[in-house]
């Protein structure tokens, strides 16, 4: 009885921050994920609909028990971002925190009983969700930590089928969304790097002050063999010295990543201009961050927006 009493209070305070709370959840954030695992399954012809959609129910789920603990653990240092609903909220927070993860493990038993490998892999992808918030001062380990669990339910469809290989469209899928959302993390870096010096060791922290506007600046990006030399004041005049070196991080990864679209067969052509045009809107960044980086989110959500309507179609209809 005693036990009840400490649970009505905290349910009644739970609803009370529901609009809150349920932003923390970050709700479009657990749809692509559910998305994901649903597309990650068609990909292989004969579509298990049960096991399908309670695998994705349960990373959906995952997905926003991680961007809570995150919003929790990082609660202080949020403040300094005008964001002052979980610092106010500790408490409410966490609790719901674990509703939310006694949610998600229903499903995670329901597939360890039908599929253990794939229960196994559903578990690992929560576990690093979990551990970015303990990483901040691992450079760009943070970065990597959310493009694998943003990337790696693309894999879903494959545990359950069989070893998952680099012939699968699963792996181009894999490499293509790691890269998109490495770039948007790096890009929300770039719009944080005023208030994350000393708390987070992010690729625009770190690089801060390393480049000056009369340096020759050298970069490889792929498929080109050779290296190519930018005079940054002449191409770049006006640039942000802080956050220019991650040009050629990202040249890298959206160079690498955009030959991976041959193996998306129909969807490869226009993904691979979807993934230049990332590029070029990461150049606009560079001129002016504090006016073009929420403009380049959008961009690169309505990127992810059209790759999974084109692979949908492609296998869907």
């Amino acid at each position: 009885m005693k036990a009840l009493h400490c649970i009505v209070p905290t349910f009644f305070e739970l609803w009370s921050r529901r609009k809150g709370l349920l932003g923390a959840t970050r709700p479009l954030v657990s749809l692509y994920v559910f998305l994901l695992t649903i597309l990650s399954f068609s990909l292989y012809g004969n579509m298990p609909w049960v096991l399908a959609t309670v695998t994705a129910l349960c990373l959906g789920i995952v997905s926003a028990s991680i961007q809570v603990f995150n919003d929790y653990r990082d609660r202080k240092h949020d403040t300094m971002k005008g964001k002052n609903f979980a610092s106010q909220n500790a408490t409410p927070l966490f609790d719901f925190w674990l509703l939310i993860s006694s949610l998600a493990i229903v499903p995670l038993i329901h597939i360890l009983e039908i599929n253990s490998k794939l229960g196994i892999f559903c578990i690992i992808i929560w576990g690093l969700g979990i551990l970015y918030s303990f990483l901040q001062k691992l450079f760009i380990v943070q970065n990597i930590i959310v493009a694998l669990c943003a990337s790696l339910p693309a894999f879903c469809g494959h545990m359950h089928y069989g070893e998952p290989n680099f012939k699968d469209r699963s792996f181009f899928l894999f490499i293509l969304l790691f890269a998109i959302i490495f770039v948007r993390e790096v890009i929300k870096d770039i719009q944080d790097r005023k208030v994350d010096g000393g708390y987070k060791h992010t690729l625009p922290v770190m690089t801060a002050h390393h480049t000056k506007p009369e340096d020759i600046y050298k970069f490889r990006k792929p498929p080109l063999p050779f290296t190519i030399k930018i005079p940054i004041e002449e191409l770049f005049p006006g640039f942000r010295p802080e956050i220019f070196p991650t040009f050629e991080v990202i040249s890298l990864v959206i160079g690498w990543s955009s030959l991976a679209c041959l193996g998306l067969g129909c969807a490869g052509v226009p993904t691979f201009f979807m993934m230049m045009g990332i590029l070029l809107t990461f150049q606009f960044v560079l001129r002016n961050p504090d006016r073009f980086v929420l403009w380049a989110k959008n961009f690169i959500d309505a990127t992810i927006i059209v790759l999974f309507a084109s692979l949908y179609i492609d296998n869907f209809f």
